[in-house]
């Protein structure tokens, strides 16, 4: 009887932690979809079929047409901004960067999220690159520059501390 006790010690401790890592790494798949780029993080072999298939069913509906795709994508991005909803406004950026790596418009919202979450050194590196691909009438002046204010402010204050 005391041999069992003493094993079902053991095995209690090791079953949490695997529970327990199960759990974070099934938490971090979901966070990396309010990352932007998807955090920049290789793709699981789920992750990758998820894509395929939510190409597949885009270009369905757009006929093949990833730029107009993209740019309804990160429209819908800009609504849930909008409405004040960062995280499905960060996946619907997320899903127009996936259909077309080059749409500023989405890369513009990915920094204005970084931006008012503070991360604005984050933020003025994606402005930079969503100013070189956003088609020429939109313009990013306003947010870029209150993430360099406060990028710039914080710098300050890190060193009078």
């Amino acid at each position: 009887m005391k041999a069992s006790n003493d094993t079902a010690t053991r095995i209690v401790p090791i079953l949490l932690t695997i529970a327990l890592i199960l759990c974070t790494q099934l938490a971090f798949a979901d966070d990396r979809n309010l990352l932007p780029k998807y955090g920049g993080l290789p793709e699981t072999d789920w992750q990758k079929a998820a894509n395929a298939s939510f190409i597949a069913g885009m270009d369905k509906d757009y006929h093949g047409d990833r730029k107009k795709a993209s740019m309804d994508m990160a429209a819908r991005g800009w609504q849930y901004l909008a409405m004040g909803d960062l995280d499905n406004a960060m996946r619907r950026f997320n899903q127009a960067w996936l259909l077309n790596k080059k749409n500023g418009v989405a890369l513009w919202g990915m920094a204005a999220i970084l931006s008012s979450a503070g991360k604005h050194d984050d933020s003025l590196k994606l402005f930079a690159e969503a100013e070189k691909r956003a088609p020429r009438k939109t313009t990013m002046s306003c947010s870029r520059m209150h993430s360099t204010a406060s990028s710039a402010s914080t710098k300050r204050l890190r060193k009078t501390h």
